[in-house]
């Protein structure tokens, strides 16, 4: 089974940098880049810099967690504990939207700051 998802995987991937590529030497180029590992450009790590902001690595770390099977655990204990699926349910929306807002204040925080935004009128 997962044979197959990775043959499908391998075969979508090359088909998208073969439509994406300009010529089959750059085709080739990154299909070699992609397996080994190995970047052919000197800006690569500016890029990542550039991509991997605190947020990009929160949602990444939110997804990880989220994809593991730490949010059913939590459910089964809490529904022994309370005896209610719904307390359960109840307690992980309230903690969600608390760190929805807590990251929404560090985006806002982290915004520009302008301290006279009434002085020009």
């Amino acid at each position: 089974m997962v044979l197959k998802h990775l043959y499908t995987l391998l075969v979508v991937l090359v088909g998208f940098v073969i439509f994406r590529a300009d010529n089959m030497g750059q085709a080739f180029s990154m299909i070699g880049a992609m397996l080994s590992g190995v970047s052919a450009s000197a800006q690569t790590g500016l890029l990542l810099a550039q991509c991997l902001t605190p947020l990009t690595l929160f949602a990444l770390a939110v997804g990880l967690v989220g994809s593991t099977p730490v949010l059913p655990l939590v459910c089964r204990k809490a529904e022994q504990q309370t005896g209610s699926v719904y307390a359960c349910l109840q307690a992980l929306s309230y903690a969600g939207a608390l760190a929805l807002l807590l990251v929404d204040i560090l985006h806002l925080s982290a915004a520009s700051y302008v301290p006279f935004i009434y002085f020009q009128f």
